[in-house]
């Protein structure tokens, strides 16, 4: 049977194994009743139409991964999603410059509202800067909690992936 279907003999001992061809008897088949099972085993392999459920899973991971990929892709170009290294220099500058613009308004209030004395601008500053510390640390807080779940979720997904391999 090896010859007539050019494979190996563990080929066709898993296609024993797997019912496809019929034994008659120790390293002996029955040709007759094999070759047909053969052919639409073959078939259908080539049509992807069997398989294990290992395989059709894989396979439909594969698939899913391609369209996330394909739309990420098409999100790029349209600049709907953006690099990670580039939103973090562009978000990082964007924050310094209003840092710097609202640490600028004790300043600028003193200027424009000439009665106020120096102990108010001082007032307005310290103000601002624990204004602005307070949202600084609820950003790294947010952060952190985003992290956190990030982590928690990769590590459910590598569990169970662990516990699906025999």
């Amino acid at each position: 049977m090896m010859t007539l279907c050019a494979c190996s003999a563990t080929t066709i001992s898993a296609w024993a194994r797997d019912g496809i061809v019929v034994r008659a008897g120790r390293n002996q088949y029955d040709l007759d009743a094999s070759i047909p099972r053969i052919i639409q085993h073959l078939r259908s392999v080539a049509s992807g139409q069997s398989g294990s459920e290992d395989i059709k899973a894989a396979r439909a991971r594969l698939t899913r991964a391609k369209a996330d990929t394909a739309e990420i892709d098409r999100d790029a170009r349209a600049g709907i999603m953006v690099d990670v290294a580039t939103f973090r220099t562009r978000w990082g500058s964007e924050m310094a410059t209003l840092r710097q613009v609202m640490l600028g308004v004790p300043d600028a209030m003193a200027r424009a509202l000439p009665h106020l004395t120096k102990h108010d601008a001082d007032i307005m500053d310290r103000t601002m800067r624990d204004a602005l510390t307070r949202c600084a640390d609820e950003a790294e807080a947010q952060l952190a909690r985003i992290r956190a779940a990030e982590e928690a979720e990769r590590r459910a997904t590598y569990g169970a992936k662990r516990r699906k391999r025999p």
